[in-house]
C-alpha cells in the first residue's frame, strides 16, 4: 500500500486544485514556511487493519493555510479540498484501489500562525483494497 497523503495530493495534483496556475502549493507531510498558500496532506493513524481480508481502512488529513486574514479565502480552499475527495468514486490510486472517501467532521479553524495566517483542518477516511504484498499473509475480498 502506498501512502494515503501522497495519493491524495495526487489527486488534488490531477484536479488541479493545488499547483499548476491555482496560486496553492501541496505538499506531503510538512507545511514549509512558504509559500503562504499551501495544502498539506498527511497520513494519521486510522483503524487496525483487516488481519485476513486486503482491506485498510485508513485516515489522513488536509492542512490548508493562506496569506495573512484571509479567513474566507483560506476556507474557500479548505472547502474545495474537501469537495474534490469526499465521496471519490471508486478508482485505482498509485497501485492501491480506494473504494470510498468519507469525511471525518467538516472543515475546522486550527489556528492562526505566528504569521497572522488562518490553517484550517479536514480529515478523510479510506476505504483501501492494497494490492497482495509477498510477505503477507492476508487474501484479496
Amino acid at each position: 500500500m502506498g501512502s494515503p497523503a501522497y495519493g491524495a495530493l495526487t489527486l488534488l495534483q490531477n484536479m488541479s486544485v493545488v499547483n499548476g496556475t491555482t496560486g496553492w502549493a501541496g505538499f506531503l507531510s510538512r507545511l514549509p514556511d512558504s509559500p503562504d498558500r499551501a495544502v498539506n496532506m498527511v497520513d494519521t493513524s486510522g483503524q487496525t487493519p483487516n488481519p485476513k481480508h486486503l482491506l485498510d481502512i485508513v485516515t489522513i488529513q488536509a492542512l490548508i493555510r493562506g496569506v495573512p486574514d484571509s479567513y474566507v479565502d483560506t476556507w474557500n480552499k479548505a472547502k474545495d479540498v474537501k469537495d474534490a475527495l469526499l465521496g471519490l468514486p471508486s478508482q485505482e490510486v498509485n497501485g492501491d484501489w480506494w473504494s470510498g472517501v468519507l469525511g471525518l467532521g467538516d472543515l475546522a479553524l486550527v489556528s492562526y500562525d505566528s504569521k497572522s495566517r488562518p490553517i484550517f483542518s479536514v480529515n478523510f477516511r479510506i476505504f483501501v483494497e492494497p494490492p497482495a504484498s509477498q510477505l503477507g499473509h492476508r487474501e484479496s475480498l
